[in-house]
């Protein structure tokens, strides 16, 4: 296929950052605050992805990570995906009880609907009920449609809220893929944070002509769908590197200022039997730490905003 001479093209193209949706923020520095709320250093949010992958989805114009490996209508994918809604949401909700840890489930407001006892289950462990589009068929991707991309926002946020009954202020894109468009529209839609980028240990500002909504780091490198299912990387790799990561991020908040990182889960890929045991072993290494706060996206999101960064 020969690309059209305009394929590179870009606007934004300059010197520096490509874009303007933030500004460059230079994090090893000494000048951040010294501490989160309680005297914490390192803010720990632990993000479940609850999703609903059709089994007819399409493979066009994108697949999503973890989508379906096979064409048509594929039985082993389609019950491999939904054993995460049946059960192993329930063993890692299990765990996290038994940690003292509470998380932000990221809903497809699609398995919202079908399994509203999730929504339920979450809420009486004290989760926040965040918004992850309407399913994993319904990608927000480059040039697609605004009017239809801000209608997926609008049906996301109305479900969870109304199955919820209360306010949905977190935005994770289904796959984090996102539109050129999906920040503003996130924004616009009211939502106060949104949770798809992995370039930072700390959130800061992102900007569109809809005013300003909190980015909230991503730990995508260690995501258990891109280690483990997608890198296909060895299980105990995942739980040394995790542990590793949260040990170095601790020790360079108490040198120059706060940090922040993410556990980004999947029950169908880490609550299965064979790997649940290590995501307990990292929940332990957590909770040994004192200088850890482990909240909810939301909850560390406004503690942010609060430092008016």
């Amino acid at each position: 296929m020969t690309l059209a001479r305009t394929y590179l093209d870009y606007s934004k193209r300059r010197p520096g950052l490509d874009h303007d949706r933030f500004d460059y923020r230079r994090l090893l520095r000494t000048d951040l605050p010294a501490t989160w709320p309680n005297g914490k250093l390192l803010a720990l949010s632990i993000s479940i992805y609850v999703e609903y992958f059709p089994m007819d989805m399409p493979r066009e114009p994108i697949l999503p990570p973890g989508g379906m490996q096979r064409p048509g209508t594929s039985f082993w994918d389609y019950t491999l995906r939904d054993y995460g809604n049946r059960v192993a949401i329930f063993r890692l909700m299990k765990a996290l009880g038994s940690a003292g840890m509470r998380a932000t489930a990221a809903f497809n407001s699609e398995a919202a609907r079908r399994y509203p006892m999730l929504v339920e289950e979450a809420k009486a462990r004290g989760w926040e009920v965040a918004a992850c589009g309407v399913d994993m068929g319904q990608l927000h991707y480059g040039d697609m449609d605004e009017a239809r991309e801000r209608a997926l926002i609008e049906q996301s946020r109305q479900v969870l809220c109304d199955l919820s009954g209360q306010p949905v202020h977190g935005w994770y894109s289904p796959g984090n893929t996102q539109s050129k468009n999906t920040q503003r529209l996130v924004t616009e839609a009211g939502f106060e944070y949104l949770s798809d980028w992995a370039n930072d240990d700390l959130a800061y500002w992102l900007t569109s002509s809809a005013g300003r909504i909190v980015s909230m780091p991503l730990n995508l490198e260690l995501s258990d769908r891109r280690f483990l299912f997608e890198q296909n990387q060895p299980l105990d790799e995942w739980e040394r590197r995790s542990i590793i990561g949260i040990a170095y991020l601790c020790q360079e908040a108490e040198k120059r200022g706060i940090r922040q990182t993410s556990l980004n889960l999947t029950p169908w890929i880490i609550a299965q039997p064979y790997r649940i045991a290590s995501l307990k072993r990292v929940l332990a290494a957590i909770a040994a730490r004192d200088e850890i706060w482990v909240a909810t996206t939301g909850e560390i999101a406004a503690a942010w905003k609060e430092f008016g960064e």
